[in-house]
């Protein structure tokens, strides 16, 4: 059974992160991998996949605290590097379904300008305050600018 576990949440810049900590941890340390990083742990996209993954175990276990992770024995890194790379590869997919922050916010102010043209002239233009009336122009061929 796993010492680590993972959590989601935001960044500074409202970017979706994977968060890793100890089950037990009275510091409540917080190991973050932000969505932009995530290609890393893709054997597809990296051909250094197994040096990055053993970087960032490596970088895991210090920040949390847990000890030194070269002093180790080799049975229990294997263990350790185990579990982080299980409690990263967990959480990849449901990280890149996550919207950032600014999609989750609500706007409560005019989202758009409708303006309909005949030609270069301007026949009507108003503001569209809500997502619905935006999506019913978009689907009646209006402009949205």
């Amino acid at each position: 059974m796993s010492e680590f576990v993972r959590g989601y949440g935001y960044n500074d810049e409202g970017d979706p992160v994977l968060e890793i900590r100890r089950k037990i941890d009275p510091h409540n340390r917080v190991y973050q991998i932000p969505l932009g990083k995530l290609w890393v742990f893709s054997r597809d996209h990296n051909r250094a996949f197994l040096q990055s993954m053993f970087n960032v175990c490596r970088d895991v276990y210090q920040f949390l605290g847990v000890g030194n992770f070269l002093i180790l024995s080799s049975g229990s890194r294997l263990r350790v590097m185990s579990d982080i790379a299980g409690v990263i590869e967990g959480g990849i997919e449901d990280v890149l379904r996550m919207p950032n922050a600014a999609a989750r916010e609500v706007d409560d102010g005019v989202v758009c300008n409708l303006k309909l043209k005949m030609g270069d002239k301007v026949v009507s233009e108003r503001e569209i305050d809500s997502r619905e009336e935006i999506k019913r122009a978009a689907e009646s061929r209006l402009s949205c600018l």
